[in-house]
């Protein structure tokens, strides 16, 4: 703890997935960016990209060298270039009905946090575009993965996130998309939701803050 522990609840949100519609594919992402898919011309290498997207989520890599090594993993199908282009569309926008949701909880006087596995160039473009996201605005405490350099569900995370916000575990509430980060924070005493993302984060999240008389 940091010494100024809040006895109100903290409402934490997880982004991707929760609160911002990300694009479930790479070529879906390319398709809204108006990449084309090209096929490739070097050798796919899948673990490469994917230890390099895992490190791109600890702040391990920089974006320059992100989108140079994963447009080469991935067999060259798109430039550097593209590569960036690629990773701003993935953002798609909120999920409908999420920012009522924040709203009415900032309104009862609720803590809002967020609690992401993410890297900087998706962070910067989320918390920038305040017309493409506002609801990002309301959240007092934000922590994400490339920022403390480890990612959910690593228990050293939440840990982190308490001894910042100085709120105890058990007033802590919180919304993952990922079965794994949920268990981790229900092992450290948070009371933990998973959501899912094709089934309508906003009504989900609302019927439970409902039954835990958060929200009207």
């Amino acid at each position: 703890m940091n010494g100024t522990s809040d006895l109100r609840t903290l409402v934490t949100f997880d982004l991707g997935g929760v609160v911002i519609r990300v694009a479930p594919t790479i070529e879906r992402a390319a398709t809204l960016a108006k990449v084309p898919w090209r096929a490739p011309r070097l050798r796919v290498q899948p673990e490469r990209a994917s230890k390099l997207l895992l490190d791109w989520q600890i702040g391990a890599v920089s974006d320059r060298e992100f989108f140079a090594h994963w447009a080469e993993a991935l067999g060259g199908r798109f430039t550097a270039e593209e590569a960036e282009r690629i990773s701003l569309a993935w953002l798609e926008g909120e999920y409908e009905g999420v920012g009522d949701v924040v709203r009415d909880l900032r309104a009862r006087g609720h803590l809002l946090g967020c609690l992401s596995n993410t890297c900087g160039h998706h962070w910067d473009l989320a918390f920038s575009d305040t017309a493409r996201f506002p609801t990002l605005q309301h959240f007092t405490y934000r922590h994400a993965s490339h920022l403390v350099g480890v990612m959910k569900p690593d228990p050293w995370i939440y840990e982190l996130y308490e001894e910042a916000t100085g709120v105890s575990s058990d007033r802590i509430v919180f919304f993952d998309d990922r079965q794994e980060n949920v268990r981790a924070a229900l092992e450290r005493g948070w009371r933990a939701y998973i959501v899912h993302s094709e089934a309508g984060p906003a009504e989900q999240m609302r019927r439970v803050l409902r039954e835990l008389m958060l929200v009207g």
